[in-house]
């Protein structure tokens, strides 16, 4: 299932927040996430697609709260599927995310994270 993620909202974003990365300081490509959904997203990971291994949690501690935005270092840019994580632990699973289809990254909806049936 190919997820959609770069719909426009005409929503303002907060400053964006530059997270950890497994990529040394320069060295990747730096995707920017932004949470346009009406949700708090407290864990978010990637992985190439046929991988088992999520890699490192892109967030860290704090949600990446509605409205906000967050940055981190990848390698490349072909789809991955994203893990993400609400507040009571539930995930959600989007396939063939394009991670960098709004040049420089990719937004989140509510209704992508409404097709997962445990988002709350």
């Amino acid at each position: 299932m190919a997820v959609v993620v770069a719909l426009g909202c005409g929503c303002s974003s907060a400053p964006a927040r530059v997270r950890g990365s497994s990529a040394a300081a320069g060295e990747g490509v730096l995707v920017t996430v932004r949470n346009r959904s009406r949700f708090d997203v407290h864990g978010l990971s990637l992985r190439s697609p046929g991988r088992r291994s999520w890699g490192v949690e892109r967030l860290g501690p704090e949600p990446l709260r509605a409205g906000q935005d967050a940055s981190f270092r990848l390698e490349g840019c072909a789809p991955r599927e994203l893990r993400l994580r609400d507040v009571h632990g539930e995930e959600c699973v989007l396939q063939g995310v394009g991670v960098c289809d709004e040049s420089d990254g990719f937004t989140l909806t509510t209704d992508d994270l409404l097709r997962c049936e445990r988002w709350h």
